[in-house]
C-alpha cells in the first residue's frame, strides 16, 4: 500500500511538472523539432554491471525545453536468488543454488522533462527528471538445488513452472549530463541517470549516444 502510495505522488508531481512545462513554454520555432538519439552504455545495479543499449525520442518544445521518450536494456542486471520463489515450506532446508543462465536484462522506459542550459561554448549541460516503468526478466536453462538433507528433492513439476522470473516497478529518475553539437542536425550526448534511487529496482547509467535531429 506505502508502494502504490508513494508512485502515485510522483505520478501526480511528474504529470503537474509537465503541465506546467507545455503551457507556460513559448515556442521557438528554430528548434521545435525531433530527435533520435542511439546510445549505448553501462548499468549498475544489484551489485552488477550490465551493457546497456538504447533508443530515445526527444520533442524540444522550446529552445531549452524538450520532451523525451526512452527505452532501454540493461544486461546482467537482475537478481538471481529465488529461493523463496521455489520450495514452499523447505526454503530453509537449501543451501546454495547452480544455474545456468540463458538471458537476464532488466527493460527500462521513461517519459521525462529535459532542461538544457544555454552557454557562450558549444557544450550544452542539461538536466532531466521523470518517470518510467522497469521491468526484470531472468531465462534459466538448467538449475539445481542443493539441500541440508540430501533425502529432500524438489518435484519435478514445481521446477519446470519456475524456469524464468518476471517482476517490475514503476521509477522515479533524475539525470543531468552535456550535450555537444558535432554538425546541424547531429548532436553527441552523455548521460548520468539515476532510476528508481533507494528502491528495490534502483539502477545506475552512464550513457554515450548520437542523436539526429529533425
Amino acid at each position: 500500500m506505502e508502494c502504490k502510495l508513494k508512485s502515485r505522488i510522483i505520478l501526480a508531481v511528474f504529470l503537474s511538472l509537465l503541465l506546467f512545462t507545455v503551457f507556460s513554454a513559448k515556442a521557438d520555432e528554430r528548434k521545435k523539432r525531433f530527435e533520435v538519439l542511439f546510445s549505448a552504455g553501462a548499468s549498475y545495479a544489484t551489485s552488477r554491471l550490465g551493457f546497456s543499449p538504447g533508443v530515445g525520442f526527444s520533442y524540444y518544445i522550446t529552445n531549452n525545453i524538450a520532451l523525451s521518450f526512452d527505452f532501454g536494456v540493461a544486461y546482467r542486471i537482475p537478481e538471481l536468488d529465488f529461493r523463496q520463489y521455489w520450495i514452499p515450506k523447505l526454503e530453509a532446508a537449501i543451501t546454495h543454488i547452480t544455474a545456468t543462465v540463458d538471458s537476464q536484462y532488466r527493460l527500462l522506459s521513461s517519459l521525462s522533462v529535459e532542461y538544457d542550459f544555454t552557454f557562450p561554448s558549444r557544450v550544452e549541460p542539461f538536466i532531466t527528471t521523470g518517470i518510467g516503468w522497469c521491468w526484470d526478466r531472468v531465462d534459466i536453462e538448467l538449475f539445481h538445488l542443493y539441500f541440508s538433507d540430501p533425502q529432500l528433492v524438489a518435484p519435478k513439476a514445481y521446477l519446470e513452472n519456475i524456469k524464468y522470473r518476471d517482476s517490475g516497478s514503476y521509477l522515479f529518475l533524475i539525470g543531468g549530463g552535456i550535450r555537444y553539437p558535432v554538425r546541424d542536425n547531429e548532436v553527441l550526448k552523455i548521460m548520468v541517470r539515476t532510476l528508481h534511487p533507494g528502491g528495490e529496482f534502483a539502477t545506475y547509467q552512464i550513457t554515450i549516444g548520437w542523436g539526429f535531429k529533425f
